[in-house]
């Protein structure tokens, strides 16, 4: 197990008595230190350089959580960091999470979960308040439930276009005519019309109306997300009134 022997406990505006939780036989030296901000934190962290950081999430700062652990850990790398929230706001153990504290607990159960918060770390583990937990798994099965839609999704002929057809193709999704199709691509126009042909052949479609219409509904969008993206951003930046006859 690892041994400790300091721990340096950052409060803001509420305040835990550690010294209390901690059991002073062990020898371990606590520091008690009222922080205003995160970039303080940060100093009276590599200040000290104890073994362990207990924080209070409340202290505010112009960085995220996992920009003020991660430099932290970037300069102290075998610390262990414990994370005492108040109130139960996602975002924030969201980052606490990215940011690989070791242990996240909640201030109403602090006597608790404080003792093993520490003990996970000395066996190289984690800890986290059942809350907390419950919480993160809900959101990790969101995202790969998201994943697996897309995985899943039905892309129907779409995977029968060369890679220069699907790009026309996202093009067209985009609103696009063929001479900004042209300039966008590097092509000539009339390169253009043969691929968009060739769409509509392999597609089975009649035009681009229809064309558009087959690719938002299977997905060209997440077969080509950047390529989708920046068109999209372009388009949104640099738009103007078009006519009916601007598209031939």
């Amino acid at each position: 197990m690892k041994t400790i022997k300091s721990i340096l406990c950052a409060q803001g505006i509420n305040k835990f008595p550690v010294e209390q939780i901690i059991n002073n036989s062990s020898g371990i030296r606590v520091h008690s230190s009222n922080v205003t901000s995160r970039n303080s934190l940060a100093e009276i962290t590599l200040c000290i350089r104890p073994d362990i950081l207990i924080f209070d999430v409340s202290i505010l700062g112009d960085k995220s959580w996992y920009q003020t652990v991660s430099m932290i850990k970037s300069k102290i790398s075998e610390i262990g960091i414990i994370a005492v929230i108040n109130d139960f706001d996602l975002p924030i153990i969201q980052d606490l999470a990215k940011s690989q504290v070791d242990s996240i607990i909640k201030a109403e159960h602090i006597h608790i979960e404080l003792p093993h918060g520490i003990r996970a770390f000395q066996r190289n583990e984690a800890f986290l308040n059942p809350q907390v937990a419950k919480a993160l798994f809900n959101s990790l099965n969101k995202v790969l439930e998201k994943e697996t839609s897309k995985i899943n999704q039905d892309h129907g002929l779409l995977p029968s276009l060369t890679n220069r057809e699907m790009e026309v193709l996202a093009c067209l999704t985009q609103g696009l005519n063929y001479k900004e199709i042209s300039n966008k691509l590097f092509v000539s126009s009339s390169t253009v019309k043969t691929h968009v042909n060739n769409i509509f052949t392999k597609l089975n479609l009649n035009d681009r109306t229809q064309a558009v219409l087959y690719g938002l509904k299977h997905g060209i969008d997440t077969m080509m997300p950047q390529l989708f993206q920046k068109n999209n951003e372009e388009i949104i930046s640099n738009s103007q009134p078009q006519t009916f006859s601007n598209y031939y």
